[in-house]
């Protein structure tokens, strides 16, 4: 079996973090929870992702979100 490693290209932390907030707030939204409570899932999934090289989280580290 033969795995490609696709790169994204000038794909900035910007946009990493942008992601990762909407990703974080649907997530809260789909799941039945209020616009406060997505809006934080989104904020807390952000700051995973900043501090962690190229946005690549262990799921340890995701434990408390899950």
């Amino acid at each position: 079996m033969k795995i490609s490693i696709i790169q994204p290209i000038g794909q900035t932390t910007d946009y990493i973090a942008d992601n990762a907030f909407i990703a974080g707030y649907l997530a809260g939204r789909i799941s039945g929870k209020s616009i406060r409570h997505a809006l934080n899932l989104g904020k807390e999934l952000t700051l995973k992702v900043q501090n962690h090289s190229k946005a690549v989280i262990p799921a340890a580290a995701m434990r408390d979100m899950m």
